[in-house]
């Protein structure tokens, strides 16, 4: 939901805690929109604040002074709350459209009766189960279960600020054991809606209670998904017992555990997408490369097979079908993994009507739903669906494309699905199904979908938005989970999100966390993020780091660590620290003697010293042993050029061109120029810089480009070659010549 500009700035005021300035920009914004009726309610904050102030300001000490200060701040965010959502409901045709969803049965009657009429209708379908019901009593119960539920749907996501009174009333809706759980979930999911659209204390404590005390899995675990990715950012601020309720919470490690992996699963669900990408792209045409089927106007055929392949090559076919099963067991292995493997299949299938209704996104499975309670033969469907863990809203999707095309199947294919002679393949356990792991990741990719597809999303919040600063899913970064128990288990989610390249994220997670200074896994993540990533690092890291300093800290944590040892000469390298760069190499090549990888990495660092003598020596036996590195022929080359050995230089060069590395172009130049070849120099220089710059340069430009990509950067290098300055000068010049 977007909020009125004014409305979102009172918050973020609120927020600060100054309360002054939140009663003066509400008064205005009253004052903009007298329909709205603020200003009577302001005036009244606003004595009640004078009044608190003025015993104050005449020196009188009042013990209840901070109490009474937050008391008021809360009172003026419910406000700000109200009025934001009934600015919303009078601009936006949707919230009105909402409203008139809610029923007469809703409308009228009294909350507290709705615990009585949920609690009836388990009774009714207990009889229905007993068989001897009339089919329309039947469909017409379950229509008026679906319309109250749905109106109760509705009247939550467009509830104003709740009192205690109306939390505590569907909290006994919600922990009841006599009311079925398909309304607790629907109602759960509800309540989530309007969080994260407007935090509101009650809604987010009857989440939170209904998460510690439900004896249903199910209601329990999306009571978990709406708590935590509704808590906001700086809420805690102003309700300071929400920090209380969440570390006290986190003391449980098993609480802990859970909401780590509903932190890592989140992060799996986001990229629902690019897994979409990856099955089209590089999974599912390997598949239908490999099988033996061809898909026709006529339907699925076997295809026919050269009578030549098996004597030209035997192991053909069995080759194909390794790597369809290899396909397979890579797309199996990304959803045990918890990844979206079928969003990209169903995204395409959220248009039925079904879709149209709100609550319809978040409605558990069940076959007596009013939208598909008159399809025959739903148990063909649904032994079909029992071969995938699919989500509910793609259960309804398959439900509903399925029997569209049920009746224009061949005979003999629909008589098989009808006699039941289709298999049932789960590839999860009926345990596994059964485990808080499944149905939390089964409830976010209903939850993703609807993000994604619902038409009219942009109406609410998205939990899943990705923007410059981080993704908001990234609750583990959120200021209210520092310093507290899940700082325990940051590492373990900030080094997921740098195998997903999300190191925006991973950084923020680092810095949420800098308690944990004295960790050496902490420190290891920290010097990799600030090796690659300095600038998103010193943009959110609190205090001051180095990957230097980082990487020595963890070897002080851990004396002789190859991992910090390693990232510690890199961080070296690229501080230019060529000395103690060469000296902790030489230290890893005592673990590692034989790692050419190592080897390397020191004689460039003696290369970069000048120590062309001892660089060489070891480069030598390097090229005896690897002719055919590439990264071993390149140091070589720079290591005689600096040595003034030019022709042997140049024989080596000559190789590396062809495969194409601009750099070695560079290189190339540095050399012909010292060999007295200036036009050619010259030349291998406007080569560079037209690779380099795509041909992107331009006249005015030129001159500035050339000095500052082949001379500045290698100074010191060209002049050690007896290269005059003026010469430099010169040579920008001929290199502008050569250009055009």
């Amino acid at each position: 939901m977007h909020l009125h500009e004014d409305l979102k700035e009172i918050i973020a005021v609120l927020e600060q805690k100054k309360i002054g300035t939140a009663i003066a920009k509400l008064e205005n914004f009253g004052y903009k929109y007298p329909e709205l009726h603020v200003i009577s309610v302001v005036e009244q904050i606003k004595n009640d604040y004078r009044l608190m102030a003025g015993y104050w300001s005449q020196g009188y000490k009042d013990p209840q002074l901070d109490a009474q200060y937050s008391q008021l701040l809360c009172r003026i965010y419910v406000l700000t709350a109200n009025i934001a959502l009934r600015f919303r409901q009078s601009h936006s045709t949707y919230f009105h459209f909402l409203e008139r969803g809610i029923g007469t049965v809703v409308r009228k009657g009294e909350l507290s009766s709705m615990q009585g009429q949920l609690e009836n209708y388990v009774s009714e379908f207990a009889v229905l189960e007993l068989g001897g019901v009339n089919p329309n009593k039947k469909k017409e119960l379950y229509e008026d279960y679906h319309g109250l539920v749905s109106g109760l749907f509705n009247y939550i996501v467009i509830s104003e600020q709740w009192s205690n009174g109306k939390s505590e009333v569907f909290k006994q809706i919600l922990l009841s054991p006599t009311i079925d759980n398909i309304s607790q979930q629907v109602l759960v999911s509800a309540i989530t809606l309007s969080l994260i659209n407007l935090f509101d204390i009650n809604k987010f404590q009857l989440l939170f209670d209904v998460y510690r005390y439900s004896n249903d899995e199910y209601v329990r675990q999306r009571a978990l998904v709406g708590w935590v990715i509704a808590i906001g950012e700086d809420k805690f601020k102003i309700y300071p017992e929400l920090k209380v309720m969440v570390e006290t919470l986190l003391n449980d490690k098993c609480v802990c555990e859970e909401i780590v992996e509903l932190q890592m699963q989140l992060v799996y669900c986001a990229s629902a997408e690019q897994d979409t990408n990856t099955i089209q792209k590089e999974i599912m045409p390997d598949i239908l490369k490999h099988n033996n089927l061809n898909i026709t106007l006529n339907g699925i055929e076997e295809r026919e097979e050269s009578p030549m392949q098996d004597i030209f090559d035997p192991d053909a076919s069995d080759r194909n079908m390794e790597k369809v099963e290899r396909s397979f067991r890579k797309m199996m292995d990304m959803q045990k993994e918890g990844r979206d493997v079928y969003f990209g299949g169903f995204s395409q299938m959220k248009r039925y009507p079904f879709f149209d209704a709100l609550c319809n996104w978040f409605m558990p499975f069940y076959d007596n739903h009013p939208a598909i309670n008159h399809i025959n033969n739903k148990h063909i469907a649904q032994r079909l669906l029992s071969g995938g863990a699919f989500c509910n809203s793609d259960k309804y999707s398959f439900l509903l494309a399925f029997m569209q095309v049920f009746d224009k199947l061949p005979k003999n294919i629909s008589e098989m699905f009808s006699n039941g002679e289709i298999p049932e393949h789960n590839m999860l356990s009926k345990e596994d199904l059964t485990s808080a792991t499944y149905i939390r990741r089964i409830y976010l990719q209903d939850l993703y979908r609807f993000f994604r597809l619902y038409p009219s999303r942009e109406e609410f919040y998205n939990p899943f938005r990705v923007t410059d600063d981080g993704s908001d899913y990234i609750f583990f970064a959120k200021k209210i989970f520092g310093e507290t128990n899940l700082g325990n288990y940051s590492c373990r989610v900030a080094s997921l999100l740098m195998k997903q390249n999300l190191n925006v994220d991973a950084i923020r997670i680092l810095a949420n966390y800098e308690e944990l200074d004295n960790d050496y896994v902490y420190n290891l993540i920290c010097g990799n993020m600030l090796l690659h990533n300095n600038k998103l690092a010193d943009k959110y890291f609190l205090k001051k780091r180095s990957a230097v300093a980082c990487f020595e800290k963890a070897l002080r944590l851990k004396p002789g660590s190859n991992k910090a040892l390693t990232g510690l000469a890199r961080a070296l390298f690229y501080e230019g620290n060529y000395t103690r760069a060469k000296e902790v190499y030489a230290e890893l090549l005592e673990q590692k003697p034989n790692d050419t990888a190592l080897m390397l990495h020191e004689c460039v660092c003696l290369v970069n010293l000048s120590k062309y003598s001892e660089a060489l020596e070891k480069l030598y036996k390097l090229y005896y042993d690897n002719p055919e590195k590439i990264n071993v022929i390149r140091v070589l080359a720079r290591a005689l050029t600096g040595a003034r050995k030019y022709e042997q230089a140049n024989n080596l060069y000559s190789k590396l061109l062809h495969e194409g590395n601009v750099g070695d172009r560079l290189n190339y130049g540095y050399c012909k120029w010292f060999m007295g070849e200036v036009k050619l120099a010259a030349e291998q220089f406007a080569l560079y810089l037209k690779q380099h710059y795509n041909g992107s340069m331009s006249d005015s430009n030129a001159h500035e480009k050339a000095f500052l990509d082949i001379i500045e950067p290698e100074k010191e290098f060209i002049a050690s070659h007896d290269i005059s300055e003026t010469e430099m000068l010169m040579m920008v010049d001929l290199v502008c010549e050569s250009l055009y």
